[in-house]
């Protein structure tokens, strides 16, 4: 049985690590599980060809900076990075690895900058799990992807706005979870809600004239995806109406990649619902394929 990486540091005290190359490891090629709170940083540091993700981070509640890290040609991903503290990422690359780009997790602040990722043709480039509404993306490359980025909704715009984010065909994969801010959706990228999504009291999600959002399809183990509104839903009057759908709607592009092997019908999501004191105001839109229950594909 293979080691679950060949090099592995645990404990409360924070490394201090660089100018560092892990290659060629049958496991991950380096696990730190650091739980002490100060912050400690990485770097730089190549991680390359190994069996398992190139690195994998949990930084406890521990504020951790990671600079010039490559990491590519990792038959996993090339970087899982979770922390409850602040987390930056700057100056580094991913590519061409078999999973995820660089995948990131923090309660607080996220900061990535001056970062390219590129090549995962089978996986995602970017994941943002979670991280705080105020978190900074400069300079950012994606593309050659199978997705481009999947991150929570508050973030969308952030990591969007003044980056390269190419090769979306697939959609901007949108993680279930509860929108706290006022964003808005452009025209251009199919935003693709992968579970139940919520814009809280106070928030506001504001769709541009032509955006169009996708639901991915029930399952025999997953709900219909619902998009549940507190705050306010705008949409946008234009030439091009605002398109809900499902993912399996080839609508505006093969956005689930199957060709022609998956089409459309009804229930294929569950329902826009409001509560409380929300606002809805539907302007030009069109809602298709949905309709579905909550317990698989139902309906």
């Amino acid at each position: 049985r293979a080691a679950e990486s060949m090099l592995a540091v645990d404990g409360d005290i924070a490394p201090a690590m660089s100018n560092l190359s892990l290659k060629h490891s049958a496991a991950h090629g380096g696990t730190f599980a650091v739980a002490g709170g100060q912050a400690w940083a990485l770097g730089p540091l190549e991680v390359a060809f190994n069996q398992g993700d190139g690195l994998v981070i949990n930084g406890g509640n521990a504020a951790l900076t990671l600079s010039a890290v490559r990491a590519h040609a990792n038959q996993g991903g090339g970087m899982v990075v979770s922390t409850t503290g602040p987390l930056g990422i700057q100056d580094s690359e991913s590519a061409n690895n078999g999973g995820v780009g660089i995948s990131m997790t923090t309660t607080a602040r996220l900061d990535l900058q001056r970062t390219t990722v590129t090549g995962q043709e089978s996986g995602t480039g970017v994941v943002v799990n979670n991280a705080a509404p105020d978190s900074t993306f400069v300079d950012l490359t994606v593309a050659g992807n199978a997705i481009a980025l999947r991150a929570v909704p508050n973030l969308i715009e952030r990591i969007l706005t003044d980056n390269d984010i190419r090769d979306i065909e697939r959609g901007i994969r949108v993680i279930g979870a509860t929108l706290t801010e006022a964003v808005n959706w452009a025209a251009g990228p199919i935003y693709v809600l992968e579970g139940d999504t919520t814009v809280a009291a106070g928030a506001a999600l504001n769709l541009a004239a032509g955006a169009m959002v996708k639901f991915v399809d029930a399952t025999e183990w997953r709900d219909d995806v619902d998009l549940n509104v507190s705050g306010r839903l705008t949409t946008i009057l234009g030439e091009a109406p605002v398109v809900f759908t499902a993912l399996t709607d080839d609508i505006g592009g093969d956005t689930n990649g199957d060709g022609v092997a998956s089409t459309p019908a009804p229930g294929r999501w569950g329902r826009i619902s409001s509560s409380g004191d929300a606002l809805l105001q539907l302007d030009g839109a069109t809602i298709r394929y949905g309709g579905g229950g909550n317990d698989g594909r139902c309906c």
